[in-house]
């Protein structure tokens, strides 16, 4: 027996055939190999890979500090001064001017006069050294590692404020006034309003660090708690 095939049934099984066949590409082709699945990108990280792990040395908040405090003053390394073509005032300036190897034969003194001069104290600690040393050797980077490592929520004056002023302020205010060596001195500054007004850059007076940048958020955010709760020497 004969089955006629009338030109609308033939149009919906010729339909019905393309779906089919359609179907089975898809299955074969969005077959995946574990390997091909993208590793996820965990949001926040810090630049170097691996996740929020802090793994290498950010340099605008652990290595220019300490430049600037330390080395980039009048009469040395500063923008106006730059002796022997070093400007230590930014990451360009400092990439432009300096070489890493140079640059940790400075502060150690290896086969040169040693930065700080020894006539300027303080001289950089151990573990100053140590850091640039550390952050020369990762490949003097830049923005790397750079997310906010304190605890803003918890500030304590020993934990994190003293702390602050180490890195920022006692290459100039160790030997030079106003003093901001300890909690006494520091709080005594306070008091006058100059200081948080240096720090905030508000108010008329000379804004700090000196000849560098101002406080990252992160650590300006945890001084002004520190301030708003009193200041109290914890």
């Amino acid at each position: 027996m004969k089955i006629k095939i009338v030109n609308g049934m033939k149009r919906n099984l010729k339909t019905v055939l393309v779906l089919i066949g359609l179907g089975i590409i898809f299955l074969v082709t969005c077959k995946h190999n574990p390997n091909d699945i993208p590793t996820p990108i965990s949001p926040g990280g810090n630049g170097n890979g691996n996740g929020n792990v802090k793994d290498s040395v950010c340099f605008a908040e652990e290595v220019l500090p300490l430049l600037i405090s330390n080395c980039a003053k009048a009469g040395c390394h500063d923008a106006t001064s730059h002796q022997e073509g070093v400007n230590l005032t930014s990451y360009g300036n400092v990439m432009a001017t300096i070489s890493g190897s140079n640059l940790i034969n400075s502060i150690t003194g290896n086969g040169q006069d040693i930065m700080p001069p020894a006539n300027s104290p303080p001289p950089l600690t151990g573990a100053q050294i140590s850091l640039i040393q550390t952050w020369v050797n990762q490949g003097m980077q830049n923005g790397i590692d750079c997310q906010c490592n304190i605890d803003t929520n918890n500030v304590t004056f020993n934990g994190v404020i003293l702390p602050i002023f180490q890195t920022n302020c006692l290459g100039c205010h160790n030997t030079t006034l106003p003093i901001l060596t300890n909690y006494s001195f520091i709080k005594y500054q306070l008091d006058t309003g100059r200081l948080y007004n240096a720090m905030n850059h508000i108010g008329g007076v000379v804004p700090m660090p000196l000849n560098g940048p101002q406080l990252s958020v992160c650590r300006l955010t945890a001084f002004n708690k520190w301030v708003n709760a009193g200041a109290p020497n914890n």
